[in-house]
Formats: C-alpha cells, sequence, structure tokens
C-alpha cells in the first residue's frame, strides 16, 4: 500500500521538475533578448560573399539585444526550408535570408506569412560588391521593423 504512495510523489516531483526546466515561453539563455533574428542563408561556410557579409550585420546589430539565430543551408533547398520551418516554431521574430533555388516556390514560405514573420532579403551582388554597405542596408531595415514591432 505505501508503494503506490511514493510512486506517486516521485512522479509529481518528476513533473514539477520538468515544468521548471521547460520554461514558460521561450528562453534563449539566462539573458532576456527582445528579439530574434534568424539567418537563413545558402551558403556552406564562412567564405561566401553572403556569409561574410551577414556575419558584418550580426555584430551590427548585437548592441540591439538581439539574438541571432544563424544557419547555413549548404545550397540545398530541403536544408534551408528545415532551418525555415525550425524558425516558424522557434517564434523567430525577423528572418534574414538569400533564398536557395527551389525554396520559393515551397509553402514554407506560405507559412512564414501566415506567422507574420517578415522576410529581409539579402542582395547578393551588393553582398560581393560591397559586404559593408550592404550590411549597414540590411541593419537599417531590421532596426526599421524592430521599430515597428513595439
Amino acid at each position: 500500500m505505501r508503494k503506490p504512495k511514493i510512486f506517486i510523489s516521485y512522479m509529481a516531483v518528476l513533473i514539477i521538475f520538468c515544468a521548471v526546466l521547460s520554461g514558460c515561453g521561450r528562453n534563449i539563455s539566462s539573458i532576456e533578448y527582445r528579439t530574434i533574428v534568424g539567418f537563413a542563408l545558402p551558403g556552406a561556410d564562412d567564405e561566401s560573399a553572403v556569409t561574410r557579409m551577414a556575419r558584418i550585420l550580426e555584430t551590427k546589430l548585437s548592441t540591439e539585444n538581439v539574438w541571432v539565430d544563424f544557419e547555413l543551408a549548404g545550397d540545398v533547398s530541403e536544408a534551408q526550408i528545415f532551418q525555415l520551418r525550425n524558425m516558424i516554431a522557434n517564434n523567430t521574430d525577423i528572418i534574414v535570408t538569400s533564398f536557395v533555388a527551389g525554396v520559393e516556390e515551397d509553402d514554407v514560405i506560405v507559412s512564414l506569412r501566415a506567422a507574420n514573420i517578415p522576410i529581409v532579403q539579402i542582395d547578393q551582388a551588393a553582398a560581393e560588391k560591397d559586404p559593408e554597405q550592404e550590411a549597414e542596408r540590411l541593419a537599417q531595415e531590421i532596426r526599421r521593423l524592430l521599430s515597428e514591432m513595439q
């Protein structure tokens, strides 16, 4: 008779422990971020012009109380679609991207619109020509979107 009571007590403690660990809402770390910006990029490494430009942009956003989710798709559309779906599930506020061929035709774009997540498009030619200038253009666009969200 005593064993079921002990089992129930242990289960109650386990449920409370799991609830505390899972938290309420999104919790990125001990620092509370105001905004999550997802970078869904086509490249496979840090050597591409778009990725280098995105790293510059990331430093420009670090003072904005923004957490950056930086993802590289390796020029594979299925990988970028998977990244975008994860960003939707993780309540990403803004997505910065240069789409891999085929992604724009996928229903993930409909999901992004339904989730009301703004997409900031990278101009690949501009990123190759002047990464600093393209990063500044995108930073201004993201700041504008941040001010609209407040």
